[in-house]
């Protein structure tokens, strides 16, 4: 197909012509369209055949294979999004071949946290299933930091349903959904029926809150800092606030009402 030429275009001058058309939505702002050669007329057209090129990757095919064969202890790092179709089995080759350290948690971590992206429950699934300790529970806090970012009301209910409320997990839906909208961060966490679980939210999302807009922070928890245990919440403000506007932060606190006793 070669591009095509103004009379093939439709009435407005762009898109495809009224013959080529199968909607009304079919690409209207196109002016003319070039195709790509097929790889095999790339392959005639350029051969690598004899070149530094085919040197090059036949020589990492070969360091590749003595890697995964394990006779070279280097570790072998696969970047791209077309690395992980099989996310699960990318985390059973992780879990499986990995020796137990930093590179085994951080490679599954990844992999998990880019998982959650398309698909949380079975992230979270697999990672109940397959992993344990520290690591079970880092999985979980992946899952929940990606999943916050997407739809942190989702994510949310789902920590809810699952009765986990470890404080990494509780800070990791606050803190995230914070980043986005931080006064609903706060409803959820003051919402929580768990008291504990609900001040380490409220705690997580001030000092959010605070990094960012640390006035708008200092208003919204005033009220809460009277109440039992509210000196933490005043703590991650004072520290946040104090470091960008001291004078406004002095002021804040020497209006604040005396805590209970």
């Amino acid at each position: 197909m070669s591009p095509k030429s103004s009379s093939q275009a439709n009435d407005s001058g762009h898109g495809y012509a009224l013959s080529e058309k199968t909607s009304q939505t079919d690409d209207q702002r196109i002016k003319d369209v070039t195709p790509l050669p097929p790889p095999e007329h790339l392959i005639r057209f350029f051969p690598i055949r004899g070149t530094p090129i085919e040197a090059l990757v036949g020589d990492t095919r070969k360091r590749i294979r003595r890697i995964m064969n394990g006779k070279d202890d280097r570790l072998l790092v696969v970047v791209g999004p077309c690395s992980i179709h099989d996310p699960a089995a990318a985390l059973d080759y992780a879990k499986s071949n990995l020796p137990a350290g930093m590179a085994r948690s951080e490679t599954i971590g990844i992999a998990v946290n880019k998982w959650a992206s398309h698909n949380p429950r079975a992230a979270w699934q697999w990672s109940e299933a397959n992993l344990s300790g520290p690591l079970k529970e880092q999985a979980f806090t992946d899952v929940l930091v990606g999943w916050t970012r997407k739809a942190p009301a989702a994510a949310s209910q789902w920590l809810a349903s699952t009765g986990y409320n470890s404080q990494p997990l509780i800070n990791a839906v606050a803190t995230t959904w914070a980043e986005q909208s931080p006064q609903s961060a706060a409803a959820w966490a003051a919402s929580l029926s768990n008291p504990e679980s609900s001040h380490t939210a409220l705690v997580s999302v001030a000092s959010e809150w605070t990094a960012q807009h640390p006035k708008e922070a200092a208003e919204y928890f005033t009220p809460e800092i009277s109440k039992p245990d509210g000196a933490t919440l005043a703590s991650p403000i004072v520290e946040n606030w104090g470091t960008t506007d001291p004078v406004a932060t002095s002021i804040w606190v020497s209006q604040l009402a005396p805590g209970p006793g």
